[in-house]
């Protein structure tokens, strides 16, 4: 079930890093981009648990949890959370990350800039799963996204700090 991730890229831990130390935050979206709801319990614990284990042997402790596909059993994913001591609320989008499926990442971006409101929750994926071509697009979706925010009323915050649990 396991796919390339950017954990799994030499220069991938200090790339984190770098991300960490420039007030970037990073989320848990498990280890493989299959919809959650369709993993049975044991499934769903066992790559829940690994990819947990893999962002804290690299001193990484995510604090907030996306079910892959946007959707999930409660019962299932709760004492997940509470164990791993996650946030104990589900963060989701507001928008659908068609960034995944879509070759058009201006497009993509120039979409999601004109969506945009307070307190809107915006997801972007990385990850090498489908093709070579997959973080390419992320990153020239992002880059013209963030131009285009900088341009509006709004400021883009990390999701720790839209909800106040940091300064």
């Amino acid at each position: 079930m396991h796919t390339r991730s950017l954990t799994d890229l030499p220069q991938g831990p200090a790339l984190l890093q770098t991300l960490i130390d420039r007030g970037h935050e990073v989320g848990h979206h498990m280890p493989a981009d299959i919809p959650s709801v369709s993993l049975s319990p044991a499934d769903f614990a066992a790559g829940f648990r690994d990819s947990d284990r893999a962002f804290k042997a690299l001193g990484l402790k995510p604090r907030y949890f996306r079910a892959a596909g946007g959707r999930y059993h409660t019962k299932t994913m709760m004492p997940l959370l509470i164990e791993g001591r996650y946030h104990p609320q589900f963060v989701m989008a507001s928008f659908l990350p068609w960034d995944t499926h879509l070759p058009f990442p201006r497009w993509y971006a120039d979409q999601l800039t004109q969506g945009i409101a307070p307190g809107a929750i915006v997801v972007f994926h990385d990850g090498l799963q489908k093709g070579e071509g997959r973080l390419q697009r992320t990153l020239i979706g992002l880059e013209r996204f963030l131009a285009a925010m900088a341009r509006q009323p709004y400021r883009v915050v990390s999701l720790e700090m839209a909800l106040g649990d940091r300064e």
